[in-house]
């Protein structure tokens, strides 16, 4: 219903209808914040989604999808109201937890039949994961401490499971010993298809669905079968229609969030020397880091240089711009921009 970094995104909503949405689209596990303060959840939620979902399971003749509990978890008490409120599982925060406790959590967790999602961000806390005996860890590609986002953390975790020769990738021959996902920041099926490439076998998808105004057919859109994605591809043309939004005219920190807040792709701001909402460089470079923090962002977004990219020479105009288009809606799907508008004046 809300989050530290965004704020309120979905209080009103109904917790079993949602969950029913996820379900019928295909979701295998469904995470449920039960996190009162800043959050807004709570376990009366994953008790109405456990019992929305099973009930449609029955009727499709379905395996139910997976309840995790996404709390901070810090005792062994939490571990067994999770699972007496219906969770099959529970994630549990290397970041948050001292050595000791994180592996009694584990054990905890196995006492009852779990099987602990246990996160990690930085490089040397996922030795800590292992040492507590995780067998499926969750990266977080968000820093809890700065809110930025970074999709390369995944792959860099994936990279050092490879170097101790630990079994994770679901895509390869032969038993896994572990279980590989990728937490936070993936929007679209190019997320989801670049994480299946280094041998992830979940991601973790909330704040997109949450917004989307039809979660069910978000979820199918990210492709989540190899086979559904290379078909995308081969069919990708550009489709005239609104794709993006852009809020212009925009003077102050406290607007500019608000167009983030509501859905904005774009915000703009003006620097023609006649307009009446024209802004000076301190004004600009203040909305500038507004928008940056809001997208969980620090600088340019690297996914800008893709723009630069062009197809082959023998592509037709309106190919390349086609090309150009879906660029820049995907970038924009997934963190606001700002553009500077200007007129008459020099490159």
């Amino acid at each position: 219903r809300a989050s530290p970094s965004k704020g309120p995104m979905g209080i009103d909503l109904d917790p079993a209808a949602q969950g029913a949405s996820y379900f019928a689209a295909g979701a295998d596990v469904i995470s449920v914040l039960t996190e009162e303060r800043w959050f807004r959840g709570g376990l009366d939620d994953l008790r109405k989604i456990r019992e929305a979902t099973s009930a449609a399971a029955e009727r499709a003749g379905r395996r139910r999808p997976a309840m995790l509990r996404k709390d901070f978890v810090v005792s062994e008490h939490q571990v067994y109201e999770a699972a007496a409120a219906g969770a099959d599982t529970v994630l549990l925060i290397v970041a948050v937890t001292p050595r000791p406790l994180l592996a009694r959590l584990v054990a905890a967790c196995r006492d009852v039949g779990m099987e602990p999602l246990v996160e990690i961000h930085a490089a040397e806390e996922l030795d800590v994961a292992l040492d507590a005996g995780a067998r499926v860890i969750g990266v977080n590609n968000r820093n809890l401490h700065t809110f930025e986002l970074d999709l390369g953390t995944t792959d860099r975790a994936a990279e050092q499971l490879r170097k101790r020769n630990l079994k994770f990738d679901h895509m390869g021959s032969g038993d896994v010993e572990y279980a590989l996902c990728a937490l936070s920041g993936m929007s679209d099926a190019a997320d989801v298809d670049r994480y299946r490439k280094v041998g992830v076998g979940m991601v973790l998808i909330g704040e997109s669905l949450m917004r989307s105004p039809d979660p069910g057919d978000t979820i199918r859109k990210l492709c989540l079968d190899p086979d559904d994605y290379q078909k995308k591809l081969d069919q990708q043309t550009f489709q005239p229609g609104l794709k993006l939004i852009k809020v212009c005219g925009i003077t102050a920190p406290d607007d500019a969030l608000a167009a983030c807040r509501a859905g904005a792709n774009l915000i703009g701001v003006i620097f023609a020397p006649k307009s009446k909402r024209r802004v000076d460089p301190s004004q600009a470079s203040a909305v500038v880091r507004a928008v940056r923090a809001f997208g969980e962002r620090a600088g340019p977004t690297a996914a800008l240089s893709a723009l630069a990219s062009s197809p082959p020479a023998s592509a037709s105009p309106i190919r390349r711009v086609a090309h150009k288009s879906l660029l820049l809606e995907r970038v924009a799907s997934r963190t606001p921009l700002v553009v500077g508008v200007f007129q008459d004046a020099p490159p």
